[in-house]
């Protein structure tokens, strides 16, 4: 279990060297969850319904905003391209 806390804590240390990129994830999660009732109305019974599913999928295109970087640090298009295309046999 220590290694897995160390694996996070490595984790979140190097995602916060480029504040920016982990900020304008939370800007735009912000962003949408802000405006998304705007755009669907006042209405409780609606918001509610399908505001969970709203917040998944900000959460999840805010998370996406970071993909560019993952692929950068580990091999760039090495990894891409193994993982997009696989080799046939």
């Amino acid at each position: 279990m220590n290694a897995f806390f160390a694996l996070v804590a490595r984790d979140l240390r190097l995602a916060f060297r480029r504040k920016a990129e982990v900020l304008s994830g939370v800007f735009f999660f912000v962003v949408v969850a802000a405006l998304f009732p705007l755009a669907i109305g006042p209405e409780a019974a609606t918001l509610r319904h399908i505001g969970p599913g709203v917040l998944w999928v900000g959460a999840l295109l805010a998370s996406m905003l970071t993909l560019p970087r993952l692929f950068e640090t580990i091999g760039g298009t090495v990894l891409w391209n193994t993982w997009c295309c696989p080799r046939i046999l």
